[in-house]
């Protein structure tokens, strides 16, 4: 081999081993600057996948007793879940096409919306009882409680209305107009209810002990109406087809943050900063360090994921998959 081959193998090679160089440190920054964007480093580890029953939509879970409450829509029925090993323990049966569901870990009740037959379905979680049914307005698709005055709220979105029952006498005690609700979300502490709607651009913010309505509206360039909503810790957190927005609920300052492709439910976890964004279109979850506003994780789950909660006292996410008739059981690591 002559001198000027030599000399030119030698200078390639040099230059694969510095690109290498480079590509390695850049690569290591990104993964430090990824690791260091969120306090503890969070990543999510697939524990296991829970079969349940047919088309799974809802959620919830009692921290206390360490169940997690399954909505089924398809075969009427509540799938119940232990926490402490991932084993479905019971079945309940309910009404005609549960959907949204609801806890109260102070008096052990459960309550499940009922999409088909617009009704309330309430078990007594000591036994797995059935110990009430109660009439609604027209399709309720949602539902919520506050745990300290012990009402729960009901959205009915073809019954255009919130129906208010009170949990001591599981009677209706209120219904609030409101066109086509969709979202809800309750701030137990001043007793403040949210609520979105699929024909407004406004955020509907219910007085919950005068049950008196008012709105204000999301200032941004899109033409798509709010989905869900969740609160915590003074921060409003919103859906919409393809972003989310954080708002300040003092000053209503917003933080827009372009995400997914259909979202259809989120979650908040506060003790880590973490909002999760459920993308039905692409079967993902989104992990969203709200202290940033940045997406630090994508999660693979099932077929639409619809459906998600969070166990603060375990650091469990459970994320429900409605094509699948699953659940997918993550574990946060750091």
């Amino acid at each position: 081999m002559d001198n000027n081959k030599l000399k030119n193998i030698i200078i390639i090679i040099s230059i694969i081993f510095t690109a290498s160089i480079i590509i390695l440190s850049f690569s290591n920054s990104i993964s430090l600057n990824t690791n260091q964007q969120n306090e503890y480093f969070i990543q999510h580890e697939l524990l296991t996948t829970i079969s349940v029953g047919d088309l799974p939509i809802g959620i919830a879970s009692n921290p206390i007793t360490n169940k997690i409450y399954v909505t089924n829509n398809n075969d009427n029925t509540v799938s119940v879940i232990d926490s402490l090993n991932n084993k479905v323990i019971n079945s309940i049966d309910v009404e005609k096409g549960p959907s949204g569901i609801t806890v109260n870990p102070n008096t052990n009740k459960i309550y499940v919306s009922n999409y088909y037959s617009d009704d309330i379905s309430v078990i007594d979680e000591f036994d797995n009882s059935l110990i009430d049914v109660i009439s609604v307005n027209d399709s309720p698709r949602n539902i919520a409680i506050n745990n300290v005055t012990d009402k729960i709220y009901v959205v009915n979105h073809f019954g255009n209305s919130i129906d208010v029952i009170d949990g001591n006498t599981n009677s209706i005690v209120n219904s609030i107009e409101i066109e086509r609700p969709w979202g809800i979300s309750i701030n137990d502490e001043t007793n403040t209810i949210y609520v979105t709607s699929k024909t407004s651009f406004d955020i509907f913010i219910i007085d919950g002990n005068t049950n008196t309505i008012s709105k204000f509206k999301i200032n941004h360039s899109s033409n798509s109406y709010p989905l869900e909503v969740e609160f915590i810790s003074g921060k409003i957190f919103l859906s919409y087809t393809n972003f989310l927005i954080m708002l300040d609920e003092s000053t209503l300052k917003e933080i827009i943050i372009p995400v997914g492709n259909i979202i259809s439910e989120i979650e908040v976890n506060e003790k880590f900063t973490l909002v999760y964004v459920l993308d039905t279109f692409s079967n993902v979850v989104y992990v969203i360090d709200f202290s940033i506003a940045e997406i630090i994780e994508v999660i693979p789950t099932g077929k639409h994921p619809i459906g998600i909660e969070y166990q603060p006292q375990n650091n469990i996410l459970y994320v429900v998959n409605e094509y699948s008739n699953s659940v997918s059981v993550f574990s946060l690591i750091r």
